[in-house]
């Protein structure tokens, strides 16, 4: 199957990464280690480039991937509710915009992905 995430996704995905690490860093400093703390912040992306079709079952790559862009936009939501509360470190607007770029796109990978499944069906069926 052809990789549903172009590099476009990827990049922002990345993007979104360090967006989402710089908004949480001073957040988690205080409640665990930073290199865990960026390890988690991280870990969506990482799922995403190391997880790839091809390499492994599409119903592996599938969950792997759907689970990614759950933890991204649980990670962009958490933004808005500590915006809402008032955490604003320097920055918010950018690390805002960053957060919820990666999550837009890692979603359109999951949707391109499921239209080609749809469209790969409905050839098999007739």
């Amino acid at each position: 199957m052809e990789n549903a995430y172009r590099p476009t996704n990827l990049i922002c995905a990345i993007v979104s990464a360090l967006g989402v690490t710089a908004y949480y860093s001073e957040l988690l400093k205080q409640f665990m280690p930073v290199w865990l703390a960026v390890g988690l912040l991280i870990l969506p992306v990482s799922l995403i480039v190391l997880i790839v079709p091809g390499e492994a079952g599409d119903r592996v790559v599938g969950t792997t991937h759907l689970f990614a862009a759950i933890v991204m936009l649980l990670y962009g939501l958490g933004v808005e509710i500590g915006h809402w509360i008032g955490y604003r470190p320097p920055g918010v607007g950018f690390f805002r915009f960053l957060t919820h770029l990666g999550w837009t796109f890692a979603w359109s990978g999951i949707l391109r992905r499921a239209w080609q499944e749809r469209g790969k069906n409905a050839r098999s069926n007739q």
